[in-house]
């Protein structure tokens, strides 16, 4: 009998000699008989070691050796001995396992709420979530490979509440504010926007943000009331229902929180607009998959929502985009246009302030992505959430 030297040509020959990827391996045989519910977990491991050139994970090794040793009797059919490769004395790799950090824990550092986890699409999708909701910000840190919340209380409550139910280490002093925020008298220590005898002011306002609300957004209750998201402050329920009164219900939501989803059936692009020149929100960025203009299916629709804006705000700037042979205005300048369009998401959508993000698609989370929806300071959602 003969035998392979390492796991992952026993994997390759398991995969290539089966009735799924005999094909792929130009095969004239099929040799292997694949349980369906390993097929899946083979093609990926396959692919992963053959054409990605990416070492195994240390629990996929240990998958890896689990399924050669389950399909030991068609290894033997087909004259192949894999029981050196099932010792670990004589257990070979082709590239070294990579030991994964399994370390699950939610700390405070630099004023900073820090949760460090392996990779878990649903805890992932819940700070997400989190992200568009909540007063603050959540980020990830690429090169630290952490996420990043703001020490808010919407923050602290969300974040522990997480990872207790995941089984993370949590910070002693996090559960001390934790505590702290579930007792009944934490309301009073909220930082938040009221109304005090026809005046309105943040209480327990911090320096920081006192001084940048002086300098930044001044008395005014829309800009008060705008910036509660930016600036992570509440807005009291009476001056809510206020602003709820006097503005209609597009503009409400804008007002009121950071991310915004807004279903077209229900709130118009027009009254987005509205409420960028209600608070001078300019320049506005706007994301469109349009394809190429100059066809007039994937054009027509949006024709004269931007040459209604060209008309109210002067020429707008089209990024990397053909405009059709008729259009009446050239490209503007993007340092100076109040509009700016983008088909595609690129590094130009980073450059300047971001006062308003406006996205008619759902904007699929990448670095590039990440990256923008940090900078702009209000993102509004104009499409069907899925």
């Amino acid at each position: 009998m003969r035998h392979l030297e390492t796991v992952e040509d026993y994997i390759a020959e398991l995969y290539e000699g089966s009735n799924v990827g005999f094909t792929r391996a130009n095969r004239d045989d099929i040799q292997y008989r694949l349980a369906t519910y390993d097929v899946r977990i083979l093609q990926s491991i396959y692919n992963q070691v053959t054409f990605q050139n990416v070492a195994l994970s240390d629990k996929q090794a240990e998958l890896c050796v689990k399924l050669i040793e389950k399909y030991t009797r068609q290894f033997r059919k087909s004259g192949i001995d894999n029981y050196p490769i099932l010792d670990t004395r004589t257990r070979k790799f082709r590239l070294p396992v990579r030991i994964i950090d399994r370390t699950a824990s939610l700390t405070i550092k630099d004023n900073l709420i820090e949760a460090k986890f392996p990779y878990n699409i649903k805890i992932i999708q819940s700070i997400r979530r989190a992200g568009e909701k909540l007063a603050g910000s959540a980020t990830w840190d690429p090169n630290k490979k952490i996420w990043q919340f703001d020490l808010t209380e919407p923050f602290v409550m969300f974040s522990v509440n997480l990872c207790r139910e995941y089984d993370f280490e949590i910070d002693p002093k996090l559960i001390k504010l934790y505590d702290e925020i579930r007792s009944s008298d934490w309301d009073k220590h909220d930082i938040k926007l009221i109304e005090n005898n026809g005046k309105y002011i943040i209480q327990n306002a911090p320096q920081s943000l006192r001084e940048y609300v002086d300098k930044n957004i001044g008395n005014d209750v829309i800009k008060l009331v705008d910036y509660s998201g930016i600036c992570a402050y509440k807005v009291d329920n009476n001056v809510e229902v206020q602003i709820k009164q006097a503005h209609d219900e597009t503009i409400s939501c804008c007002l009121l929180d950071r991310h915004i989803w807004l279903d077209p059936k229900q709130h118009s692009f027009a009254s987005i607009i509205e409420y960028a020149e209600l608070t001078n929100r300019f320049p506005i960025t706007i994301y469109d998959t349009l394809g190429d203009w100059r066809t007039d299916s994937n054009f027509s629709h949006i024709r004269n929502r931007f040459l209604n804006l060209y008309e109210r705000f002067g020429p707008l700037y089209h990024d990397a985009t053909i405009l059709p042979d008729d259009w009446p205005y050239k490209n503007a300048d993007p340092l100076t246009a109040k509009i700016k369009i983008f088909h595609a998401v690129s590094r130009d959508m980073l450059m300047g302030d971001i006062p308003l993000f406006i996205t008619t698609q759902n904007f699929n989370y990448g670095s590039l992505r990440m990256q923008m929806l940090a900078k702009a300071e209000k993102i509004v959602y104009h499409c069907v959430k899925l």
